[in-house]
């Protein structure tokens, strides 16, 4: 079946241009059928990467273990950092790395992504390692998508559109084993 929807789609521009000529509005529909599947694929991919297809849920106040997304680091937190292993990120900034949580900065020196796998760090909403996706949904609310990563396993994702927020909430037999919080 696919291969002749296929079959038609590259066909329909040669059949379209004989057919101008006697039937031109055939022909013009004919030239630019290739072109709708496109159109549509780059409509549908700009959507979803935008998050569109979910409400947005407000996170503008959360934190992870007083860290917050796009602020700056304060000396305490600066100096807590000293016990972490420190790398070069691709984005000219740094990554933070202990044994089960992750800070990541770019290069104006601004946290733009959190990740946490350690039970005893909690958000300031009250999320940690542990709970179960029901807690979880508790917190945040119904507006989130599940999202499925090879390797990975499966995740919620709660999206923040005005301030480009997202809380990915990564779960392994319903129980939340790690989350990131991370600007897009």
């Amino acid at each position: 079946m696919i291969i002749v929807i296929l079959s038609l789609l590259i066909a329909s521009p040669f059949i379209g241009v004989f057919l101008l000529n006697k039937y031109k509005w055939m022909g013009w529909l004919l030239i630019s059928l290739p072109f709708v599947p496109v159109l549509f694929f780059l409509i549908w991919s700009g959507l979803e990467s935008q998050h569109y297809f979910v409400r947005t849920t407000t996170l503008a106040n959360e934190q992870i273990a007083g860290f917050s997304l796009n602020s700056s680091l304060s000396a305490k937190q600066l100096n807590y950092l000293n016990q972490f292993e420190r790398m070069m990120n691709e984005d000219d900034g740094y990554l933070f790395e202990s044994n089960d949580f992750r800070i990541t900065m770019d290069g104006d020196d601004r946290v733009i992504s959190l990740l946490v796998s350690d039970p005893s760090i909690v958000t300031s909403s009250g999320l940690k390692v542990g709970l179960t996706v029901e807690e979880a949904i508790a917190i945040y609310g119904e507006h989130y998508y599940t999202y499925r990563e090879m390797c990975m396993g499966t995740a919620i994702v709660y999206v923040d559109r005005e301030n480009r927020y997202e809380l990915k909430i990564w779960m392994s037999d319903e129980t939340v084993s790690y989350f990131s919080f991370s600007v897009y």
